[in-house]
């Protein structure tokens, strides 16, 4: 395997601790958390939006609970749930 060189080792290190780069990583855990909700809405096992952020890790709860205080956000998995459950059962 062949060595990089130190100088674009630098280079890549310090843009990984850069910023920007920190700020995809946030933004990157809150489209995870958020996905997961959805995902745990279309499964059909959650009647309400409650049960899906009770369900959530810790972390998430706090992602997901931001992210749903836009209304049409909030409304959009109340549908989605509301529909796999009653698909579900």
């Amino acid at each position: 395997m062949r060595e990089s060189h130190p100088k674009y080792t630098r280079i890549l290190n310090r843009a990984l601790r850069s910023p920007a780069w920190l700020g995809y990583g946030v933004a990157m855990a809150k489209l995870s958390a958020i996905d997961k909700a959805f995902d745990l809405a279309r499964s059909g096992m959650y009647r309400s939006v409650s049960e899906i952020i009770r369900r959530l890790p810790e972390d998430d709860q706090a992602i997901v609970e931001a992210h749903l205080a836009q209304p049409a956000a909030r409304r959009e998995l109340i549908l989605i749930c509301s529909d796999a459950w009653l698909s579900a059962n």
